[in-house]
C-alpha cells in the first residue's frame, strides 16, 4: 500500500491493490462450513491479518492493548447509536425491493 500511495503521491497515476481475503467461519451460526477442509481453514487462521498485525506490533514493543480498547468501545459506541437511532420510516418499507425471478432463478 505503501508503495501505491508514493507512486500516486509521485503523478504516476493509479495502482492496483489485490487484497486477499478469506471467511474463517460460515455464511451464519447455521452454518458450520464443513465443505471446506480443516488444513485450508487452519492455514488461513494462521495468516489473519489481526493476529499477524497484533504479533508485529508486540515484536516492536508496543502494546495493542489501547487500540483494542478503542476497537471495543468504538463498536460499543455504533452498537449504541444504532439501538437509539429511530425505526424506519414504514411508508418506505416496500420500495426499493427487488424481485428475483422467482424459483428458476435460484441454484
Amino acid at each position: 500500500m505503501a508503495r501505491l500511495a508514493d507512486r500516486a503521491r509521485a503523478g504516476d497515476g493509479p495502482g492496483l491493490l489485490e487484497a486477499r481475503t478469506y471467511r474463517h467461519y460460515g455464511h451464519s451460526r447455521a452454518d458450520p462450513a464443513g465443505y471446506r477442509p480443516a488444513d485450508e481453514v487452519e492455514h488461513w487462521l494462521r495468516h489473519d491479518p489481526l493476529d499477524l498485525a497484533r504479533a508485529r506490533l508486540a515484536a516492536l514493543g508496543e502494546s495493542t492493548l489501547d487500540a483494542d480498547a478503542r476497537v471495543e468501545r468504538t463498536v460499543a459506541d455504533a452498537v449504541e447509536a444504532a439501538r437509539n437511532a429511530p425505526g424506519p420510516d414504514l411508508a418506505e418499507a416496500l420500495t426499493d425491493v427487488w424481485a428475483d425471478g422467482g424459483a428458476a432463478w435460484r441454484t
